[in-house]
């Protein structure tokens, strides 16, 4: 049979396949095609100190909440036809699709109040309650819920609040997110959420001193719309295929040691859904700098206003345990997956629909403990029997492992030609949906690409490595586009003409090969 490519027939299903860049072999930096050694961002991530912060910042807001959960609800009920678009959709989207967004029109403003009303006890208003402080300021409280939603986002719009004042978004059971402050984290008023386990989540307002009329004509926000999350999110307790191997349980490769804290799972927005994939940050060869690039898959976000709202999880695992595969297990550790794990919001600095790549820069400093990879630019499509490795959330699951091996013999998918894409086949676990776009590295943990799909004669079988091969973008096949942002330094950067040359011992003309 010809091989299919899923994503290109409506029979097959497609994984989409996100991940991440891998340890990179320690290079001089700058050298021609390759980056340095990979970096660390700043001392490992002390996750103990952070979930005590997050207890005391939580039980400082229930302390000082207003008829939390009692008052005017912001409500985001889906029918029962949406739920089912989600819950019964074939798995193998591209990329995987695992909620959709509720419009709602809830205004937050209190610039008709005088500072006097706000010492005269509860105010009922504006969706919520409202009530003064011991330190003369005020605590506003709303409720947002969507029933049957595993987790949700809050969109705001029209956000602003003064420089003494605070938004906080949190959960009965302790999660915490925020402070979200002045004109919101991109500075328009304009964003969405973290995301936040439950159907309910309760949005507090906190002006700290006493607030003048100015104050309160100066504050306000509007919750647009809800995003309600699905339980196929939870990965491995729901479907993920036989064949998938979490990190935490699989004997790994030395490759993949640093790209445990490169990869990261990735959640957005986009035209009322809610998508996931997978993606990695990704070393330059500038010594002195940290760019938070991040690499993706084209087929994932190749929109500027999806970029922005792109949530990136790092870190997210599940231990090794007798009660793998639980789904109180995955839902706990998400409840306790801290928000200085997580990045809100990307630009998008380089993209290409025929090597399905997409270069991110993150908005925000990279994770403490997080790791920049190392990259090759050599070609790998057509060394056949190359080992390449990778870390992935199939399924929105906690990192999972996967060994593959280049394989020059499979048959090539429509517009997936090889050179632009490496097939290989899988000789240790596998990639789902949700995998998408994760990178995967050779042997001395370099990117080499990133997840594409499948394309094979029975895709429907995510462990069916015989009839399928897994196919990712080439690294090779992009790196004069990407070229300028990973390796500044190097003479691809500004070249006006492919047939340029030159004696200089350079490649000049970024053909993977010396000019003469």
């Amino acid at each position: 049979m010809t091989p299919t490519s899923k994503g290109f027939a409506t029979t097959l299903a497609v994984f989409g396949l996100l991940g991440l860049a891998l340890t990179a072999m320690a290079n001089e930096p700058g050298a021609q095609g390759r980056a340095k050694a990979p970096e660390y961002a700043g001392a490992p991530f002390d996750k103990t100190n952070a979930l005590q912060q997050r207890a005391e910042v939580h039980a400082r807001l229930m302390s000082e909440s207003v008829d939390r959960g009692k008052g005017p609800r912001i409500r985001a009920e889906l029918t029962a036809v949406e739920m089912a678009e989600i819950d019964s959709a074939p798995r193998g989207g591209r990329p995987e699709r695992v909620g959709l967004t509720k419009a709602v029109s809830a205004s937050v403003d209190f610039g008709d109040l005088s500072p006097g009303e706000l010492k005269g006890g509860k105010l009922q208003r504006n969706h919520g309650t409202m009530a003064a402080a011991a330190d003369g300021g005020y605590v506003f409280t709303s409720t947002v819920s969507s029933p049957g939603a595993t987790a949700l986002r809050v969109q705001f719009k029209s956000f602003r609040v003064p420089a003494n004042a605070s938004v906080y978004l949190y959960t009965d059971n302790g999660q915490v997110f925020g402070p979200y402050t002045g004109r919101g984290p991109h500075g328009d008023g304009e964003f969405w959420s973290h995301t936040v386990m439950g159907d309910t989540a309760h949005v507090q307002l906190r002006h700290n001193g006493a607030a003048s009329a100015y104050d309160l004509r100066g504050t306000g926000f509007k919750v647009a719309g809800v995003g309600h999350v699905r339980p196929r999110w939870l990965g491995f307790c729901s479907g993920n295929a036989r064949c998938v191997e979490n990190a935490k349980c699989s004997s790994t490769d030395p490759a993949v040691n640093d790209a445990r804290n490169a990869v990261a799972h990735m959640q957005w927005v986009s035209r009322g859904y809610i998508y996931i994939c997978t993606g990695g940050l990704v070393a330059d060869t500038d010594s002195s700098s940290q760019v938070p690039y991040f690499l993706s898959a084209n087929h994932c976000i190749s929109r500027g206003r999806d970029a922005r709202n792109l949530e990136t999880f790092f870190k997210f695992e599940e231990p090794c345990a007798a009660t793998y595969g639980n789904c109180d297990d995955v839902i706990y550790t998400r409840n306790n997956h801290p928000q200085e794990l997580r990045v809100l919001g990307a630009s998008i600095v380089s993209t290409g629909r025929a090597t399905d790549h997409t270069l991110f820069e993150l908005n925000d400093v990279a994770p403490a403990g997080s790791a920049f990879l190392g990259w090759n630019a050599d070609d790998v499509a057509f060394a056949n029997g190359t080992p390449l490795f990778r870390i992935s959330h199939p399924g929105g699951a906690p990192q999972a492992y996967s060994e593959h091996t280049v394989d020059t013999s499979a048959g090539v998918c429509t517009s997936w030609p090889r050179g632009d894409r490496i097939y290989s086949r899988d000789v240790f676990g596998a990639t789902e949906g949700g995998s998408s776009g994760s990178p995967v590295v050779n042997g001395a943990g370099e990117i080499v690409g990133q997840l594409s799909g499948a394309c094979g004669t029975n895709v429907n079988d995510n462990c069916d490595s015989a009839s399928n091969a897994t196919v990712d973008g080439a690294f090779a096949a992009y790196f004069s586009e990407v070229a300028q942002f990973l390796d500044p330094g190097s003479s691809c950067v500004g070249t006006e003409s492919p047939e340029q040359s030159c004696s200089d011992g350079i490649d000049n003309d970024c053909d993977g090969a010396v000019d003469g």
